[in-house]
């Protein structure tokens, strides 16, 4: 008795819901009445898919058809511009979300499209447009730190001398750029940039030993080499940035120093080669000729 009458009311069921779906999600054509259709989305977003894409049989919406809103001349989908990574690795040493803060500071005001993350993540520096490296303490230190990533090290060679990323380090993480460190015993580098890094107090004539302070601190002019390089765009000789070290880093080849700073002696504060590039300053800290820098760093086409 209860079969016959259960059987109705679920061929009536689908009925209904068959001609529910076919109104809402039809296309109206000779097989479905030219009705309003019941949906969220105005017509003319449909009419504009109708061109991407079209029924099986043919069939066009009316002309005229959605003409009651501006129908797009194009997909109702913008045009996605994907941003370039830039990934900013934390190896437990620097101001991290300084650094991050800055770039995407300096890829807002620049109009640049960069998405600015940061991990100890060895698969997500692979996948990285640019890198960066902050340091903040003693050498020893950040390089323990860095050979503690699993994978980081030879994840981030391959992607600068292999794809040829462009890679940028700040403070301790530029110092790490050369042969070895000097700071408490001898520690290697990753010798990128053949050099090492020495005491400020080694580098300073004897008679102004007593008077430099050191660590050198505070805002210095920058003074581009014979050898400038394109992150300098837009700095005039003499812009000043901040500094906090005690170390610096000593180029074997001359033509990697590509700014220095006066400290008692020529110091170097820019350095590069490839695609490579390190300040001894943090661009983060140095307001707007820092931001200059990593404007520029982001823009930078090697």
């Amino acid at each position: 008795m209860l079969q016959p009458i259960m059987g109705k009311i679920t061929t009536i069921s689908l009925n209904l819901a068959t001609r529910g779906w076919r109104r809402h999600c039809a296309w109206p054509g000779p097989s479905t009445p030219a009705k309003p259709l019941r949906s969220p989305r105005p017509r003319a977003f449909w009419a504009a898919w109708a061109t991407v894409l079209p029924r099986p049989d043919g069939f066009a919406p009316p002309a005229g058809w959605g003409a009651k809103l501006p129908c797009p001349a194009r997909p109702p989908f913008p045009f996605l511009r994907i941003a370039m990574l830039v990934a900013i690795i934390d190896y437990g040493s620097g101001n991290l979300r300084s650094a991050a803060k800055a770039l995407e500071r300096a890829a807002r005001d620049a109009g640049i499209a960069a998405d600015i993350t940061v991990t100890a993540d060895a698969r997500v520096a692979q996948r990285a447009d640019r890198l960066v490296l902050p340091g903040v303490g003693a050498f020893a230190d950040c390089r323990q730190g860095l050979d503690a990533l699993p994978d980081m090290i030879d994840t981030v060679t391959e992607a600068v001398w292999t794809h040829g990323r462009p890679f940028l380090g700040i403070c301790v993480g530029m110092q790490l750029l050369a042969t070895r460190g000097l700071e408490h015993g001898i520690h290697p580098g990753l010798d990128w940039i053949p050099g090492e890094v020495r005491p400020l107090r080694d580098e300073a004539p004897p008679d102004s030993l007593e008077t430099l302070r050191i660590p050198h601190m505070g805002w210095n002019a920058l003074e581009p080499t014979d050898s400038p390089h394109p992150l300098l765009d837009g700095l005039a000789p003499g812009t000043p940035v901040y500094f906090v070290h005690s170390y610096h880093l000593a180029a074997a080849c001359p033509a990697h120093v590509r700014a220095q700073v006066s400290y008692g002696a020529p110091l170097t504060a820019v350095v590069g080669r490839d695609t490579v590039v390190g300040t001894q300053f943090h661009p983060e800290k140095s307001q707007a000729a820092g931001l200059r820098l990593l404007t520029n760093f982001l823009r930078w086409a090697p």
